[in-house]
Order: C-alpha cells, then sequence, then structure tokens
C-alpha cells in the first residue's frame, strides 16, 4: 500500500494504513480529509489502471459526477478508502514489486498528461487510459448528449477539422493541484522491468504501456516548447507558498539529454500550476464583490472597449447585464458613441428598443449619436433621418439641444449638422447660451458685466503695477514652443530628469552596481512582457469559455482592460512604480494600495490617449494659441477672469471635439481589481540573484519583493516589502536618471483655467479640483452642473493662483545642492545619506544573553534611522532634481482643493508649500521695483524669518536689521566660511535667501528702482484662533492674537504662559507638590503647541503628551515627577484658555456637540463655505470585506472622527475663504498674490496693499452671520431626526429631543468691535 504515498497533497503514508485496526471482513477503513472530487477520481483512475480495484481496493463514492456530467458534485463528507485485506497483512516479495510497478505508473501518467495536455496539468476529465491513441470521432458525434461545453472549450469544437488532436484534447479542466511525486532511479526502473512486470497480477498493466522514467528535464515537446526551470521550484515546496511556486518558463528549446540542476536533490519534486497563461485566482472575498454588482465594472469596461475597437464584446457585456441591473440613460449613451462611430446603425436601433422596453427616455445626447452615425453611413436614408427628428420632438427635444446639450468627439458636430442641412438646408445652428454669473454675495461686485465695468479699472493706473501676466517673460512665438513642449511631455506620460548626485565621475562600485541594476531591470522588463502576453490570452480564452460565473466574470471584465497598453508599456509601468513606491525603502507598501496606485496609473494613460483619440490635442493648441494673447496681455488679465476668458473661446471655437468632456473616475475596487493583477505578476516575475552582491555565495534566484502580514489596529494587513540586498543594490547604484510622472512637476504654460470641477489643470492630464473620495457625497455635490455657478469664486481663486509664474533661485539652488553633494548637514537641515551612521555592534559567542538583547536593541534602532534616513534624503534629492532642471525655465503650478476647500499645488515634491529649502529656492518670475518702502520690507522681513525680535515692532525690526547689515551681507556673500550668521535663524536657507536679494539692493545704483523677485511674507498671528475670536467677538481673546491694534505685536502662547505660571504660583503656596517642583520651568515653548493646537480639537490627553515631550529636556525632575508635571500643566493650560478664550470654547463645544449627535444619527457632517463650496467629512469605519455600491468600502460613520473633527475643519474652511477673498480682490488691483494657507505672500512693493486688502475681506467674512447660517444650513438638513435614546447625553442636553434642538444653540457673541481689524497692525505680519 505504499502507492497512498502517491495520491496528492491529502496522501497518508503506508504505515499510517497499517496502523489501523481490521475489521471482522478484514477490511481496513481509511478516511482521507478532503472534499476535492477530482483528487479522489484521479486517484481512483490510477488504481483502476494498475487492476487493483475490483479487488482489493474501493473509494466512495464511486460516483463523482451529475447526470449531466458538466459539473462536479459538491459534498461535505469525507471520502472512504476501503482497503480489503484477504492475505496476510505481512507483504511478500510479488506486494513490493506491484509498489514499485504502482510508483512508476504515477510518474508515466504525468509524461501522458504532459505529452497530451498542458505542463503539469491533471484534467477534469482525463484521457481513458488505454484509449489515448483512439481515432478522433466523427463530426457530430456526442458521447454525452446533455453534457455542456467545457470553460475554455468553444461550443462546437468536434467541428474544428484544422487539428487532428482536438478530439483528444480533454474537454474539461480542474485546477492544477501540486502533486508530490516518488523520485525513481533509471537504475531501478530498468531492474523493475526485467524482473517485476512479468509477476503482474492478471489485469494488471500491460508490459508494453511501461517505459522507463528518466531523471532529467521535461523535453521542449512535453512542455509545448518549454523548459522547467527547476531552479526556481528548489525552496518553495507548501501549499501556503502558492505565490512563489510558479515555474519559470523558459522560450528556447532544450536538450531530451539535458539533465535536472545537480543542486536538487530532494526525493520529491513540486509540480505546480505551471501554465502561465492561467489568471491567478483573485481573492475569494473581491471574487463575491466583482459578481455581487458588476456595475462597477460595467462603464469603464465600455469606454475600454470602445476605446480599443471592442465593440463586440462591448454589446455581448451589455447585453449580458442590462437585465440584470439598473442601466440609465448615461450608459446607454457610451454604447450609442462608440457605435455611431462605427456607422453601425443596426445595433443602435436594437439598443433604442431596449430604452423604450426598459422605460428608458432618449435625450439630445441619443439621438445625437444617431445622426452622427448616419452621417458617417455610405448610404443616408432621409426616412431615417425623418423618424430620428420626429422621435425628438415626441420627446421634447429640439435640433437645437442636439448643439447646446451634448458634447462631440473629432468632427462629430460637423458631421451632425451635415446631416440636419441634408433635410433642412436653411438651418444654422444656434450660439452657446450666455454663461450664469456667480451668485455668492461676498463677491457681488467682483462679478459684473463687462459694460458695467468702471472706467477707472481699464485704465493705466488701475493697471500700472505691472505683476500680472507673462508680459516681458516670454514672446508669442516662445509661448507656442513652450505650449508644444508641455504637451509632449503629457503625451509621452513622463519625463527623465538628471539625478543632482550624478557628477559624470562615478566610482568603481557605483558602476558595477549600475550595471547590475540594469542586467536585472531588462530580464524583468522581457519576463513582465511574456507575462503580460500570456495573461492576456488566457483572459481572453477563459472570457470565452462556459463555466462558473465568478470565472466567466472575472476573465472577461478584465481582459479589455489588459488590453489597454502595450506588453512593453505596461512592463515599464509596473518597473515604474516599483522604482516609486517599493524599492525606496525596505518599509514596502500595503498590496492593495499598491493594487489601487498601478490601477490609477493605467487609467491615467487610457484617459490621456482617448483624448488624443478624439482629437483633443488639435483643438487644445488652436485655443491656446488665442489663450497665449491673454497672458501676454496684463489688461485683459485685470479685465477678464482666465475662467471667463476661456469660456469666451470655447464659445467662439465651436468645431472640433468639446474639451469640457467629462471622464467619470474609475471605482476604487475597478482600479483595484486591474491592479491586483499587476501586483501578482510583479510578486511572481521579479527574481533577484542572491549573488550579485556576494560572487563567492551560491547563486540562486530569489523574489524581489515578498508579502509579509502587518497588524493593523486588529486587521492583518498585507505589504508588498522589497528583498534588503535590491534596496542595497539601489541606494549604492545611484542612477543618474530618475524618471517622474507629468503630474508630479511643474507645468511650462500656465494651466488651463478651472471652468467646472471635472477640467482644469493639466492640459491632457486628468485632474480633480478637489481631492474627496470619489462617488462620496461631496463628489456627487461638485458633479452637479446645475450648481457650477456656486463655485466659480472658489474656481476663479484657483486660477488666479495658478497664473502666477514662478522661477528658480539659482544662487541658493547652487549653495544648497554643494552642501546636498556634501554628505549634506543635520545643523542645516540638509538629509545626510544612511552611510553616515556608525555601524552597530555584532553578536558573538561571547555575548552574553543580556548584552545580546542590548545589541538587538541597538540593531533595531540602526535599521530605522538607516530608513529614515534614506527617505529623507530621496525626498530632497527629488525637489533639488526638478529645481535643477527647471533652474532656467519659467514654469507654473496647478492648484486643486482639500474636501475641506485648503489650496494646494497638484506637483507633490517641488513647491511654494514645502519646508525652508524648498521655499528658499523659488521667487516670482515676474519682478517689480522695490520702490520707497520696499528695501524696508525685505530688511522686516529678514529678522521676521529669523525669529530674533518676536515681540518687538516693526521699528525695532528695522534698526535691529541696520544694526546687523555687516553681517547680512558676509552671509550674502560667504554663506559656507564667512560668519555664518543667517545660520541662527529660525528659517535658516529663506534668511540666507533675503539676505543675498538685501544686499543685490544695496548694492544697486538706486534701490527703490531695483527691480525685486523675493516674495514677502504675512503671517497670521494664529490663526486659527484669530478665527474663534472673529467668530464669538471674544474681546480678550481678540487682543492677544493681534485683532486688536497695539504698538507691540501680542503673543499668545506668552500670555498663556503667564497665566499658567500665575495658577501654579498659587498651588505652590497651597502646598501643591508637584507646582512647587515645576517652578521656573513654565516657559512659552512649553504651552506653545498644546496652544497651537488647542484650534483643532487637541484632547487633554494629547494636551499631556505634547507638554511631557518638551520637559523631557528639564532636568531636575525624574520620570513619574514629569508625567505628573505633564499631566498638571495640560489642565492649567486648558483652564487659561477657557478665562482667555470663553467664547471660543463654547463655540468649540457647539460644534462639537452637534457633530456627535449627527453622527450617531448615521450621516456625515457637511456645510456650505461662505464662498459656496460644499464640504462633507470623508470620516467612516470600514467592516472588512463589504463593499458599496461605488466600489469602496462598504462603511459606517466615524462618530469619534466625525465629532473631534468638525470644529477644526470648519475653521480650516473659513480661513480658505479668506485666503480665496484676498486673492480675488489682489488680482482686481493688479497684485501678484499666493498664499501658504494663512501666509499670504507678495512683491515688496506691495504688502502694503495687500495688507489693507487681507484685513477688508477678514472683516467682510466675519461681518456675515456665519454661525447662524450653519445653524440654519444643518437644521434644515438634519433638524427633524429624533436622537436616539441610546444615545449618550450630556447634563446640559438632557432634554434634547431632536438635532435641530442642539444645532440651534448657537452661543452669543461677545462685545468684540470687528472693524478694530481694519487699524491693527500685527493682525497679519
Amino acid at each position: 500500500m505504499s502507492f497512498l504515498r502517491s495520491c496528492g497533497s491529502w496522501a497518508v503514508q503506508r504505515a499510517t494504513v497499517n496502523k489501523l485496526p481490521m475489521n471482522l471482513r478484514g477490511e481496513r477503513r481509511l478516511s482521507l480529509p478532503t472534499t476535492d472530487a477530482t483528487e479522489l477520481r484521479v486517484f481512483r483512475r490510477m488504481c483502476i489502471a494498475c487492476g487493483r480495484n475490483h479487488n482489493s481496493m474501493s473509494v466512495l463514492p464511486k460516483r463523482y459526477f451529475s447526470s449531466s456530467q458538466s459539473h462536479m458534485i459538491s459534498t461535505r463528507k469525507p471520502y472512504l478508502i476501503v482497503v480489503k485485506e484477504k492475505e496476510s497483512p505481512k507483504e511478500d516479495g510479488a506486494m513490493a514489486q506491484l509498489k514499485q510497478v504502482l510508483d512508476v505508473r504515477l510518474e508515466q501518467l504525468l509524461e501522458e498528461s504532459l505529452k497530451h495536455g498542458e505542463p503539469g496539468r491533471f484534467y477534469r476529465y482525463p484521457k481513458p487510459l488505454r484509449t489515448v491513441n483512439r481515432p478522433s470521432r466523427q463530426k457530430g458525434h456526442q458521447p454525452h448528449s446533455k453534457r455542456k461545453p467545457g470553460f475554455l472549450e468553444p461550443k462546437n469544437q468536434t467541428d474544428n477539422k484544422s487539428s487532428s488532436h482536438a478530439s483528444t484534447q480533454p474537454k474539461r479542466k480542474f485546477k492544477a493541484k501540486e502533486l508530490s511525486l516518488k523520485s525513481v532511479q533509471s537504475s531501478n526502473v530498468a531492474q523493475m522491468q526485467k524482473e517485476d512486470v512479468a509477476s503482474l497480477p492478471e489485469g494488471g498493466m500491460p508490459k508494453e504501456r511501461i517505459a522507463p522514467v528518466k531523471d532529467r528535464t521535461l523535453s521542449s515537446s512535453e512542455v509545448g516548447g518549454m523548459e522547467i526551470n527547476k531552479s526556481r521550484l528548489k525552496s518553495y515546496r507548501t501549499r501556503g507558498e502558492t505565490e512563489h511556486s510558479r515555474m519559470i518558463l523558459k522560450s528556447q528549446k532544450v536538450d531530451q539529454s539535458e539533465k535536472v540542476d545537480p543542486d536538487i536533490k530532494d526525493d520529491k519534486l513540486v509540480i505546480a500550476r505551471t501554465d502561465p497563461k492561467t489568471p491567478e485566482k483573485p481573492d475569494k472575498k473581491h471574487m463575491y464583490h466583482i459578481m455581487r454588482d458588476k456595475s462597477i465594472y460595467l462603464e469603464p469596461l465600455i469606454e475600454v472597449c470602445m476605446f480599443k475597437n471592442m465593440t463586440k464584446r462591448a454589446l455581448s457585456e451589455f447585453n449580458s447585464l442590462k437585465s440584470k441591473m439598473p442601466i440609465d440613460v448615461g450608459i446607454y449613451n457610451m454604447m450609442l458613441k462608440g457605435l455611431a462611430q462605427k456607422g453601425a446603425l443596426g445595433n443602435i436601433r436594437t439598443l433604442f428598443d431596449s430604452m423604450a422596453a426598459s422605460g428608458i427616455n432618449p435625450d439630445a445626447q441619443s439621438y445625437a449619436a444617431v445622426l452622427q452615425c448616419i452621417g458617417r453611413m455610405k448610404f443616408r436614408h432621409l426616412q431615417t433621418i425623418t423618424k430620428c427628428l420626429s422621435d425628438m420632438a415626441l420627446h421634447d427635444i429640439t435640433i437645437d439641444d442636439l448643439f447646446l446639450k451634448t458634447t462631440f468627439s473629432n468632427d462629430d458636430r460637423s458631421v451632425m449638422l451635415e446631416v440636419i442641412q441634408g433635410v433642412n438646408p436653411d438651418y444654422i445652428p444656434p450660439r452657446p447660451l450666455p454663461r450664469p454669473h456667480a451668485t455668492c454675495g461676498l463677491v457681488q461686485d467682483l462679478y459684473q458685466d463687462e459694460a458695467e465695468l468702471s472706467d477707472g479699472q481699464n485704465d493705466e493706473s488701475a493697471v500700472g503695477h505691472g505683476s500680472l501676466g507673462c508680459s516681458g517673460l516670454l514672446t508669442k512665438e516662445e509661448f507656442q514652443d513652450k505650449f508644444k513642449e508641455q504637451l509632449d511631455l503629457e503625451i509621452k506620460e513622463a519625463a527623465v530628469i538628471k539625478s543632482i548626485e550624478e557628477d559624470g565621475n562615478p566610482d568603481k562600485n557605483t558602476l558595477q552596481k549600475r550595471e547590475i541594476l540594469q542586467q536585472h531591470k531588462k530580464v524583468w522588463k522581457m519576463s513582465l512582457v511574456q507575462a503580460i502576453k500570456e495573461e492576456r490570452e488566457a483572459f481572453k480564452r477563459k472570457g470565452r469559455g462556459i463555466s462558473g460565473p465568478d470565472q466567466r466574470s472575472y476573465a472577461g471584465m478584465l481582459y479589455p482592460f489588459l488590453n489597454i497598453l502595450k506588453p512593453e508599456e505596461f512592463a515599464d509601468l509596473m518597473l515604474q512604480a516599483v522604482a516609486d513606491t517599493l524599492a525606496c525603502s525596505t518599509e514596502g507598501l500595503g498590496s492593495y494600495s499598491l493594487s489601487h496606485e498601478l490601477g490609477n496609473r493605467v487609467h491615467r494613460k487610457l484617459i490621456i490617449r482617448s483624448k488624443l483619440q478624439k482629437g483633443f490635442a488639435e483643438k487644445l493648441e488652436q485655443m491656446y494659441d488665442a489663450f497665449a494673447d491673454y497672458h501676454l496681455s496684463e489688461e485683459m488679465m485685470q479685465r477678464y477672469k482666465p475662467r471667463e476668458y476661456w469660456q469666451q473661446l470655447e464659445d467662439e471655437l465651436l468645431d472640433g471635439p468639446s474639451l469640457n468632456h467629462e471622464t467619470k473616475p474609475w471605482k476604487t475596487l475597478t482600479n483595484a481589481s486591474l491592479g491586483i493583477v499587476l501586483v501578482k505578476m510583479i510578486a511572481r516575475e521579479l527574481r533577484l540573484d542572491t549573488a550579485i552582491m556576494n560572487p563567492q555565495a551560491e547563486r540562486k534566484l530569489i523574489p524581489a519583493f515578498y508579502n509579509v502580514y502587518i497588524f493593523k489596529g486588529t486587521k492583518n494587513v498585507n505589504y508588498i516589502k522589497p528583498h534588503p540586498t535590491l534596496v542595497d543594490l539601489i541606494e549604492g547604484a545611484k542612477e543618474p536618471d530618475m524618471t517622474f510622472d507629468t503630474t508630479v512637476l511643474p507645468m511650462l504654460v500656465p494651466p488651463l483655467p478651472w471652468n467646472s470641477c471635472k477640467y482644469g489643470g493639466y492640459l491632457l492630464t486628468e485632474t480633480r479640483i478637489a481631492r474627496c473620495p470619489e462617488g462620496s457625497q461631496q463628489d456627487q455635490e461638485l458633479s452637479d452642473p446645475s450648481r457650477l455657478k456656486d463655485w466659480y469664486p472658489v474656481m476663479d481663486s484657483l486660477n488666479q493662483l495658478s497664473a502666477v509664474p514662478w522661477r528658480v533661485n539659482k544662487p541658493i539652488l547652487d549653495v544648497i545642492i554643494s552642501v546636498f553633494k556634501n554628505n549634506g548637514s543635520k545643523e542645516l537641515n540638509i538629509p545626510q545619506p544612511a552611510s553616515v551612521l556608525p555601524q552597530p555592534p555584532s553578536i558573538t559567542s561571547e555575548t552574553s544573553k543580556a548584552d545580546a538583547a542590548h545589541v538587538y536593541r541597538e540593531r533595531s534602532l540602526y535599521q530605522k534611522l538607516r530608513g529614515e534616513m534614506h527617505s529623507l534624503r530621496m525626498t530632497d534629492l527629488y525637489k533639488l532634481s526638478i529645481a535643477n532642471k527647471y533652474r532656467d525655465e519659467i514654469f507654473w503650478f496647478p492648484y486643486n482643493l482639500d474636501f475641506r476647500g485648503r489650496v494646494y499645488p497638484c506637483p507633490p515634491h517641488f513647491n511654494h508649500l514645502g519646508n525652508d529649502v524648498t521655499r528658499s529656492i523659488l521667487v516670482f518670475a515676474k519682478g517689480r521695483p522695490l520702490g520707497d518702502k520696499g528695501l524696508d520690507w525685505l530688511k522686516i522681513h529678514l529678522i521676521n524669518l529669523t525669529g530674533f525680535l518676536k515681540k518687538s515692532s516693526n521699528q525695532d525690526r528695522l534698526k535691529y536689521a541696520e544694526e546687523k547689515m555687516p553681517l547680512i551681507l558676509d552671509s550674502a556673500d560667504n554663506p559656507l566660511e564667512g560668519q555664518k550668521w543667517w545660520q541662527g535663524a529660525d528659517k535658516q536657507w529663506q534668511s540666507l535667501a533675503c539676505c543675498m536679494e538685501i544686499a543685490n539692493a544695496m548694492r544697486s545704483d538706486n534701490p527703490a528702482e531695483f527691480i525685486s523677485y523675493f516674495p514677502i511674507h504675512q503671517d497670521g498671528s494664529c490663526n486659527g484662533l484669530q478665527h474663534y475670536a472673529a467668530l464669538g467677538r471674544d474681546k480678550i481673546g481678540a487682543e492677544q492674537v493681534n485683532l486688536h491694534p497695539f504698538d507691540v505685536p501680542q503673543d499668545v502662547y506668552i500670555g498663556v504662559a503667564d497665566l499658567v505660571e500665575q495658577q501654579r504660583a498659587q498651588d505652590a503656596e497651597d502646598g501643591l507638590e508637584i507646582a512647587q517642583l515645576l517652578e521656573g520651568k513654565v516657559e512659552r515653548k512649553v504651552v506653545k503647541q498644546t496652544v497651537m493646537t488647542i484650534v483643532y480639537g487637541v484632547t487633554v490627553y494629547g494636551a499631556k503628551l505634547q507638554i511631557l515631550k518638551q520637559l523631557r529636556e528639564k532636568e531636575g525632575l525624574d520620570r513619574f515627577q514629569k508625567s505628573l508635571a505633564s499631566k498638571y500643566l495640560a489642565n492649567a493650560v486648558f483652564n487659561s484658555l477657557l478665562k482667555m478664550f470663553t467664547k471660543t470654547r463654547e463655540i468649540q463645544s457647539w460644534l462639537t456637540d452637534s457633530a456627535y449627535y449627527i453622527a450617531k444619527a448615521g450621516h456625515c457632517v457637511d456645510w456650505v463655505t461662505p464662498l459656496g463650496f460644499p464640504v462633507a467629512q470623508p470620516y467612516f469605519k470600514q467592516r472588512y470585506g463589504k463593499y458599496d455600491d461605488v466600489g469602496r468600502s462598504n462603511v459606517q460613520i466615524d462618530t469619534l472622527k466625525q465629532k473631534n473633527g468638525f470644529a477644526p475643519n470648519f475653521i480650516h474652511s473659513l480661513d480658505s475663504t479668506h485666503m480665496m477673498l484676498t486673492s480675488l480682490y489682489c488680482q482686481q488691483a493688479g497684485i501678484t498674490y499666493v498664499s501658504v494657507h494663512d501666509c499670504f505672500w507678495t512683491h515688496a512693493s506691495t504688502v502694503d496693499e495687500m495688507n489693507q486688502i487681507c484685513r477688508e475681506q477678514f472683516v467682510k467674512l466675519h461681518g456675515q452671520p456665519v454661525l447662524q447660517n450653519l445653524s440654519s444650513f444643518l437644521d434644515n438638513k438634519y433638524g427633524d431626526i429624533t436622537i436616539s435614546k441610546s444615545v449618550k447625553k450630556k447634563p446640559q442636553n438632557a432634554e434634547i429631543q431632536t438635532i435641530g434642538d442642539i444645532v440651534k444653540q448657537v452661543p452669543k457673541p461677545g462685545e468684540f468691535d470687528l472693524t478694530n481689524v481694519l487699524q491693527s497692525t500685527y493682525f497679519f505680519s
């Protein structure tokens, strides 16, 4: 019974069987723990082949298939193998010989399967062993009349006469299982053939069926021209490691005499799934969600199919799903537009019949597709056109609607017009409807008709600043050349930038690692290209088959997505993603995050190529040529907003495609479904040679990336991590060229103005105006075209910021690069390479257990620091390399918003929101003369950057700058070798840049006429508390944050520290020990972070941790005392703030309570900013394994985050509104303006004007009933909702019954006069 060892993964050793007790019938019953009928069927076939089933063995149950012979019966009961022992259990020589024959026969079965099927696979319907070479059946013969075609089998396989081998192919296949084969030496086989075959029992296997099985690599004829590389199988043999058990298949032919790798000496050879054409089985949960809601995939599938000319597949999937899910007219229009391009009028008729049967009314876009289809047909039937127009009238659709309410691609508009004019020659299409104006009351004076503009806005005095637009920077020809260069970059979708570390003379070790890395990349690309081709073919075959719904839907739906790009482009995309996200650090990335990122990258490429296919590039070039005139004229920029001018161009240039054609984002699950296929290829195909770092080591191929599971809270999350050898290789190679997506780089021309929430920013690359979750409440509101006019002020503010040109401050950049190349500097905040870290101690045989534990902790800390230093170093390498690339260019930043309405540049690495280093590199591209006060503002700004005189007046700061002028000039002339005064500043690099600007101005012939490009910052004084004090009219709080005018700036941090010290002194006097220990230790920096974050909802516990961090540097307190002191001071800070900002605490409590009850009712907290921007907090709890109708994890409201986030997010939305108002009115005044949230930038000569606008807009904003408007909004939306009795209530809220009861309790304002802000010098300074 040794053959039991060869029964598959569930095989049991013979010894186990022999130990079973024998019953009265002479039987031993063995229960196998399996429910897989296929494995047992293969087992039984092998027993039948050896003639042992009828008298010594039976496998129960004997019937495995239903009457239709098409599907296996699923059973949950274990199978029984009954071994009948009619002889003595003791084995004799004949039994031993029989065991060897059975073992050889099992390997012979594998040989047969390899010859007639696919390598390493058995079949669901194995061929009878005695009829392998039976003749082909006659056409039409059906041995099983009820059997359905197989999963990979065409419906009429027997009709295929082109292949004589077709009839011998298996009808169905089962999923490959790992089979452990006993290694049989060829000498033993020969001995068996000579001596043992003759003694086979009657009914046994014929002699001619036995052939020697050599220990060799399978020949090309056996594996379809592919060699099985067994070196890849050496270390991966368990069922749990299926990711790495797949064999490498080499394309070259091999000689049959070639031997197995001599390193493989194991007695088992794992034959895993070797068919690369079979796609990886998706996760069961993921597959369930694919099948549960196919609508997630339908729209992207139609989009891809129409792009790749797969019209029949799109129709097939559409027809299969339209009766199973609700389909709106938008999806029908996607199909109609694609069919119209092909002139498929018959299919369009069918779709219209389907719409009528489903009760869906066609819209103008539907009928436009019909007329465009007719226009592309060779023969145009007048009757069909007339019928179409009459049907339109029945649905109240006019011909004008076809031009006013539809979007076009390529020449759709002209084709449709030609068809209509063929029926009505006198028809003239209408002009576009007038654009609506903004309705926000805060900015009504900015949105007047052109005829109402005052003459003063157009004269030279209004325009005279000369700081708007590109006039004087570029000529029209240069502008056109830069546009073409930017367009080419976006078409290529990537740019190669030279690393600043590359000096042209790399050392020998670096060159060696570069060569090794390039060799690996070359092999990786070849492997990925081959894998993509095979995966694509496998999905194609499985998508055609008739099988289980899970498999067919997964393969059929994803096959078109694998055709979006060429295999080589897919390989490049995956390798680039690996370089960007995985290989930079040993930390790795979550597999779902990586899958989503890969899917996003593929979708971005699809969008760009789809736009090119529709003729966007030609139309865009035509419009941008006219748009260049706008940017080259300062008068036009001040007269019109960029959005208004662009909309005028759209109304004038009507021919060609519609540029505002909406591209719907793919659902999260769609991106992840495509990405997971690519991620598995990366993990499977990318291999490393273990000997790359040590030539003396044994050469093995190991995975370059591996899967680990990390607990995140209560969840076990899968991470993809690079092998440390790969990270070391990349770090050591220091590749000279880095590839960046165009979405992370500045633009060479002004960005497209936002004129809808889906169109703006980059020329071709899709950009969204708000960074909110796809399909969320906020995203749906922003997609409502009827409310577009409400968001015009927000769009115009973004367009104003995007229109500001920038350039690189080359002297500062050169100094920073020199420090960076010289191993960085910790003192100057330039990251150092990880190589500067001292090596940790090693563990030797003499190390004690206690010392070993200490060494282990040190080595762990070393690895952590090394990863952090490398990450910081790479971050600065990116931004400095990009800055060096653009050092001679003029460039622009496109902007968009986060969900709160705060503004951010789209390029993430290099922008003015970066750290001190990045900000010092950037200056305005267009300069202005300093004028009378410009030099003074430069000096004041320098002292502000140093942080030396925070409590002094501007006059004192100016005087101090004059005193330090020699040191300022020395810093400018000798930044790294002089007295280094600038290195003591808070913001060192910005201070150095300011020193250089002052030196240049001072040494000019006339400083007032010196052209300055340097931005001057005016920063809000604890801006969050400023908004709270203004909302509550809190008099004491307003004075502390400089809303009230004073001769010197007030420091709220010092004010809080003074109150805390007063309370501490009183407690110490009363005998409190911890208060006595804190004498002399209550300082400004101890309380500063807590005061800053009190606006953002910090708790007492969070404040304790912040203060404890500051107390760690204090001496005289032990660890326990510091913990007690931090808790004491946290409470003291909260009490002090309550005294200073009484109304602030009331407003925070009201906001928090309102959010709590709204969230408890199952709703997100949302509101509308004073400028009309809708905000919704996207805080949810994910429920594992659940997905909603938009493909996101099915979620429930996160009450805690909704409650704690409302107050800070509401204040952030207000400071963003103030910034936008300031930007709009600065543009009207002709002032260059940019911002970093609550820090406003402008030229030195226009600081006073910007300051005045800033204060006026703050007073205008808070002059509105902001809290009352918020209360009305929340009451209208949630006021009638009854609060559940299970919801915990505060004692003061015990009587409330509905949400309306709490949201109406608006705190009463104080007595502060808000107009005092207009005279406050240090409100923003």
